[in-house]
């Protein structure tokens, strides 16, 4: 399996549903341009309740996903932004 990880910081005074809003855009863009390479997307947004972290933790702007896609020897192409039609994606 590949992973792929996607860091993304939002304005800072942005409420906590658009924050939701963008990652769900990020969401569904990622499953239909990933077509069946695409395994599963898992998100996060801040860091977890309740946990003191000095100098790493983050607040609702930074939104965390992780796209897992099939290995290598399972697929015919290499995955990148441009393979998989990343370009401008009207978010």
């Amino acid at each position: 399996m590949l992973r792929i990880f996607i860091k993304i910081t939002t304005d800072a005074n942005l409420p906590i549903e658009q924050t939701q809003e963008v990652m769900e855009k990020i969401n569904n863009l990622m499953y239909r341009k990933g077509g069946e390479k695409l395994l599963r997307v898992s998100g996060s947004i801040g860091s977890e309740a309740g946990v003191m972290s000095i100098g790493s933790g983050s607040g609702v702007d930074h939104i965390l996903i992780m796209a897992t896609y099939l290995n290598r020897h399972e697929r015919e192409e290499t995955v990148s932004p441009k393979n998989m039609g990343y370009g401008q994606s009207g978010l």
